[in-house]
């Protein structure tokens, strides 16, 4: 596109239509922010003043030299046919320097970068994210057009518990600025379809080979079967009603039994703390995860049970969530498991986000202690330090853990251990 860049600008330098100005979108977080670029490359056509008139997102010679021909008054058949001269020139120079550019390892390692980025950006910057084929209002999938219509079905009772929850609390529910039709539960979204780079990001990311997928809260909820079963159960409802109340009205609106003890300002119920440690106490190892062992029911998870499996804790190998097929038996796990998808598991699921100081899940402990989520677990199991600390744990617990994954005294309360 540099090429394209340099055309257009000889194009236009006699009449001075236009200055081009390359900024390089890291460097410089105030420009970026104004222009609100999130994927590079992007242009942005601006008038004196400020006002922008055009933007280009991606590597399109032919639709930037369309839109600098419109913004600069040279389009069309006018000025003698230099509009139509330039805009050739450019579309050549974007065709012959596009193909060494998408050749290039090196660019393609940085698109892919810039690309992960967009999709954490987006995760992390919306309440509710769902990433399909399409939009909301003309889903391109069946998958997709089933996932808009679960949380259509939740709307009503998550806008109320949200909105109650706010007024509750003094503040209004924060609304995201891209959403789905007025109709629906307000939500961003992103279409695959638009940004191939981003499609497969978004794959890597959540480490789930399909799409769509639906964030709430910066975590991964799922996919397709997984956001309709959740919707049946009502728990669809309480997250998205959870994620669109403001922060200070969070916990109180997805976690009944978490209440503020007194003077605690914002400490765990008694009750529920002391269900919770009991928990942690149960194993010397306890993972707090989406679905079991044997059926993780979101990438993240998956990843720490086979890191857990690879370090001789057993487990793993069990069903990768949507449509698996039946493998053989994986070893029963020598540690114990959670469900914080499970309906009973609920209060546990926030109860331990604000003992832990940890927002997302998998939480994995060892002799009650936070050892991290999937991005420690997986960085100490590729130095040997997760085996280390896994054979300590359960030696120190006389060997093997005994039981396995078995229902493993899960303690005080109805938590659901494997």
């Amino acid at each position: 596109m540099d090429a394209v860049v340099a055309e257009l600008a000889k194009a236009t330098a006699k009449t001075a239509a236009a200055k081009f100005v390359r900024v390089e979108a890291e460097q410089v977080d105030a420009a970026t922010e104004r222009c609100g670029v999130a994927a590079v490359p992007c242009f942005v056509l601006l008038r004196k003043g400020g006002r922008e008139v055009g933007r280009v997102e991606g590597a399109d010679a032919a639709g930037l030299t369309a839109a600098v021909q419109a913004a600069c008054g040279t389009g069309g058949g006018g000025g003698g046919g230099g509009g139509a001269k330039a805009a050739a020139a450019a579309t050549a120079a974007g065709q012959h320097g596009g193909n060494n550019a998408s050749d290039d390892p090196a660019n393609a390692e940085l698109r892919a970068q810039l690309a992960r980025r967009r999709v954490e950006a987006l995760v992390q910057g919306q309440p509710v994210v769902l990433f399909m084929k399409g939009s909301p209002d003309a889903p391109r999938c069946g998958f997709s057009r089933r996932v808009v219509e679960a949380i259509a079905r939740c709307a009503p009772a998550a806008a109320a518990a949200a909105a109650a929850a706010a007024n509750g609390n003094g503040a209004d529910p924060k609304t995201p600025s891209s959403s789905s039709s007025p109709a629906s539960f307000p939500y961003a979204h992103f279409d695959v379809l638009s940004d191939e780079a981003v499609r497969e990001a978004v794959k890597k990311y959540a480490d789930w080979p399909t799409v769509p997928q639906l964030y709430v809260s910066g975590e991964f909820l799922g996919g397709c079967d997984i956001v309709e079963a959740m919707a049946e159960s009502g728990e669809l409802a309480a997250a998205l009603s959870s994620a669109a109340a403001p922060r200070a009205a969070t916990a109180a609106a997805a976690a009944p039994r978490q209440t503020a003890a007194p003077g605690g300002d914002g400490a765990l119920d008694p009750a529920l703390r002391a269900r919770i440690e009991a928990l942690l106490k149960s194993k010397p190892i306890m993972l707090f995860m989406k679905g079991t062992p044997e059926a993780p029911r979101c990438g993240f998870s998956r990843r720490v049970v086979d890191a857990l499996a690879a370090a001789g804790a057993g487990g793993g190998g069990g069903g990768g969530g949507e449509g698996a097929a039946a493998s053989a038996p994986a070893p029963a796990p020598a540690y114990g498991a959670v469900d914080i998808l499970a309906p009973e598991n609920q209060d546990v699921r926030e109860g331990l986000k604000v003992l832990s100081d940890w927002p997302t899940y998998p939480q994995l402990y060892v002799d009650g202690e936070l050892l991290g989520g999937c991005d420690i677990v997986e960085a100490m199991a590729q130095n040997a330090e997760l085996a280390a600390v896994v054979g300590e744990a359960l030696r120190a617990a006389g060997g093997g853990g005994g039981g396995g994954g078995g229902g493993g005294g899960g303690g005080d309360g109805a938590a659901r251990v494997a």
